[in-house]
């Protein structure tokens, strides 16, 4: 099981994660196709990374050891 620190940690990394989705998602639209792309991409590993930390706060709460 976590620590209340680490605890706190993985809570700290999902507020963010979501914070930094909810912010890209509201840069203009009409930017240039290649910079779309690239902020695309860096949504996508965003997201991927907060189902990670999702994983690890479900686990954590669950009792339940998961692999990293």
């Amino acid at each position: 099981m976590m620590s209340r620190p680490e605890l706190r940690k993985v809570l700290h990394n999902v507020r963010s994660k979501c914070a930094s989705l909810g912010e890209a998602a509201e840069l203009p639209r009409d930017c240039p196709e290649d910079r779309a792309r690239k902020m695309v991409g860096l949504m996508a590993q965003e997201a991927r990374d907060l189902v990670r930390s999702l994983g690890e706060l479900e686990a954590a709460l669950s009792g339940e050891k998961r692999p990293q």
